[in-house]
C-alpha cells in the first residue's frame, strides 16, 4: 500500500512540474504585431544572405531597402537597418506571360526598434508570394511568413507569423503588416 502511494505521489510531483514548465513557456511567448513600410531599389546583385538569395527558376529579381524603411508595432519604432529580397518570376504559379499570377519570394532583414529607452536589433527571415490580381493593376499583393532568427539581446530569439501588404511595381513601394509570436 505505501509503494502504491509513493508512486502516485512521484507521478503527481512529475505531472506538476511538467505543468509548471509548460505554462512558463507558454507565458514567456510574447504578441508581435505591427508594420514596415519603404520601398525597395532593384540591384543587378544577388542577395548575400543564404536565405534571402534563393533562386529555385528564375530569372530572378533582387531588390535592397533604399531608402531605409521604417518599422512600428509593440516591439517598439526604428528602422529596416538591412533588406535584400529575390522574387523568382520563374517560379510563378501561371504562364510567365500572364499578367495573372504570383511569384514566390524569400527575403532577409534586420530591424532596429526601439521601446522603452532599449534598442534591440533582430534577424528575420521572409518568405511568401506577390500577386498581380488584376493585371492593369500596378499594385501587387503579398502574403507569406516571417521567422525571427535571434537578437543582439538575446541570440536564442526565435518567432514566427504571418505577412500581408503591397507592393507597387511601379514606384517600388511597400507596405506590410505583420503578426505572430517571440519567445524570448
Amino acid at each position: 500500500m505505501r509503494l502504491n502511494t509513493l508512486t502516485k505521489l512521484a507521478g503527481l510531483v512529475v505531472a506538476t512540474a511538467f505543468i509548471m514548465t509548460w505554462a512558463s513557456q507558454a507565458s514567456a511567448q510574447i504578441n508581435v504585431a505591427g508594420t514596415i513600410k519603404g520601398s525597395l531599389t532593384p540591384t543587378g546583385t544577388a542577395c548575400t544572405d543564404d536565405y534571402a538569395a534563393r533562386c529555385v527558376v528564375g530569372p530572378c529579381l533582387t531588390f535592397t531597402a533604399v531608402p531605409t524603411p521604417k518599422v512600428s508595432g509593440n516591439l517598439g519604432t526604428g528602422t529596416i537597418t538591412a533588406m535584400c529580397v529575390t522574387e523568382d518570376p520563374g517560379g510563378n504559379t501561371n504562364e510567365a506571360t500572364t499578367n495573372h499570377s504570383c511569384d514566390p519570394f524569400f527575403g532577409a532583414l534586420t530591424s532596429s526598434t526601439t521601446r522603452k529607452g532599449k534598442t534591440t536589433l533582430t534577424e528575420v527571415d521572409i518568405a511568401g508570394v506577390v500577386c498581380r490580381h488584376q493585371g492593369t493593376s500596378p499594385i501587387d499583393m503579398v502574403e507569406g511568413g516571417f521567422g525571427i532568427e535571434g537578437q543582439d539581446t538575446d541570440p536564442a530569439a526565435t518567432g514566427w507569423g504571418t505577412l500581408i501588404g503591397t507592393f507597387d511595381k511601379s514606384s517600388h513601394v511597400f507596405a506590410l503588416k505583420f503578426k505572430g509570436s517571440l519567445t524570448p
